[in-house]
């Protein structure tokens, strides 16, 4: 009887090990399913962020592509998504801080912007002639630049900003009589293609290749981006931009645009702004 009860007694402890041997495997499985699961879906997040930069980079131009340099997907896609939110937090009378203007893209008919400030010779900055305005932000941007410029003993020089429509018609016009159509086309801006008319860009100094030898052009060079102010037609880059080199023109486009502008986009502002461009079109929600 006590043999039979002890055999008993091994059974049931012997199906319950072998229950739980059972139930263990099967837990292991489910897991190592679960895990295989949620590698895939990462996996499967990680193509999509690669295709989503794959897509817009692809319909840039060779030279921009190029250019980017992305060591790691997901900083870049924060900073992109950082960008394209500033892109539209900055939106003033329907044009971004970040708009991409150039020969290609033109600004909304009578585009104007409606919070323009006259610039006036003071502290900080010299003007060249009455009657230069600039869209609000860029002119603190520029009153705060040139008053870090005064304290290396520098007084930067400003000759030129917002140009209306009508007023950069005559400017165009006036350098297709000096130079001929092709020439002009060079050096000046059709109307509604000048970056002046967005309120944001700065002509400094002579507005000629002499300003580069200056120490208020060297300063720019060296500073001009801690206070959000990006080259915009730099040497050697005449077939991205479509201008030759203007050492002198400088937009005011903010300081986080600089920092993504030299950190993915070997510093060319065309290239950054094309790829902003691109992007909210792509994903205007995001």
């Amino acid at each position: 009887m006590i043999l039979r009860s002890t055999a008993m007694l091994f059974l049931i402890i012997l199906v319950a090990l072998i229950a739980s041997c059972v139930g263990s495997a099967r837990a292991e499985k489910r897991a190592k399913e679960a895990e295989a699961a949620q590698a895939m879906e990462q996996k499967a997040r990680e193509n999509a962020k690669l295709e989503a930069v794959r897509s817009v980079v692809a319909r840039l131009s060779p030279r921009a592509q190029a250019a980017i340099k992305i060591d790691n997907i997901d900083v870049f896609l924060s900073d992109v998504l950082s960008a394209a939110q500033f892109y539209r937090s900055s939106v003033r009378d329907g044009v971004s801080l970040l708009y991409l203007c150039d020969k290609k893209h033109y600004l909304p008919a009578g585009y104007a912007p409606s919070d323009l400030v006259q610039l006036t010779t003071g502290s900080t900055y010299t003007v060249g002639r009455a009657g230069i305005y600039l869209r609000r932000d860029a002119a603190v941007a520029l009153d705060t630049m040139a008053a870090a410029a005064i304290k290396s003993g520098i007084k930067l020089p400003v000759n030129s900003a917002y140009r209306s429509f009508e007023y950069q018609k005559t400017v165009f016009n006036r350098w297709v009589q000096i130079d001929g159509e092709e020439e002009a086309e060079r050096e000046s801006s059709r109307p509604g293609t000048s970056q002046h008319q967005l309120g944001t860009a700065v002509d400094f100094g002579s507005i000629d290749e002499t300003f580069f030898y200056t120490k208020e052009c060297r300063w720019l060079y060296e500073h001009a981006a801690e206070y959000g102010w990006s080259l915009s037609f730099p040497d050697g880059y005449e077939d991205v931009t479509g201008y030759k080199w203007e050492c002198w023109h400088f937009r005011y486009i903010g300081i986080p645009a600089c920092r993504f502008q030299k950190k993915y986009f070997s510093d060319i502002q065309q290239f950054m702004l094309e790829f902003l461009d691109e992007w909210v079109k792509a994903y205007p929600a995001g």
